[in-house]
């Protein structure tokens, strides 16, 4: 999973701030959906890695997600 992390990101001191368009919505029911524009590429591999371990992209998603806030 190491190799689908982002190398070109700065680190958060050389980061640009976030546009100040539309702000964040914070959902208010149990669920929600939540667009991303990805590259194919990742979008394959997300794919792959969550057919290998029998989840769908939701779930193996949310696993990678709490794992992370988890450390």
């Amino acid at each position: 999973m190491e190799s689908l992390v982002r190398q070109d990101i700065p680190d958060q001191e050389t980061q640009m701030k976030r546009n100040a368009g539309r702000p964040y919505v914070r959902p208010t029911e149990p669920s929600t959906t939540l667009t991303l524009r990805i590259s194919a590429d990742l979008k394959n591999k997300l794919i792959d890695q969550a057919d290998a371990v029998d989840l769908t992209l939701t779930a193996y998603l949310e696993t990678l997600i709490l794992r992370d806030s988890a450390s």
